[in-house]
């Protein structure tokens, strides 16, 4: 929902993500089954819009790896990466 969209924005402000967070790294973590490293990594670029982020948060709300399964948050994330093509 909007809300939880909303919820990880604000957590993304008020929290910093940590330091050398990026996609690439998400992925090395994802391919070696680190599910919630990786979600970690991609929440930062995520937030700031990064669109690859987004996806892969989707996928990981759409799969439950790393993050409770959501498909509303997933198809939420998902869209969010969409509308930047």
């Amino acid at each position: 929902t909007v809300m939880r969209i909303a919820w990880w924005i604000g957590a993304g402000l008020l929290a910093a993500a940590p330091v050398g967070a990026d996609v690439k790294a998400g992925v090395a973590a994802w391919e070696r089954g680190d599910y919630r490293r990786a979600v970690e990594e991609w929440r930062g670029p995520a937030i700031a819009g990064d669109p690859d982020a987004q996806f892969n948060l989707g996928q990981a709300h759409k799969l439950g790896r790393g993050v409770r399964a959501d498909q509303a948050l997933a198809e939420q994330w998902f869209r969010m990466a969409a509308v930047q093509g």
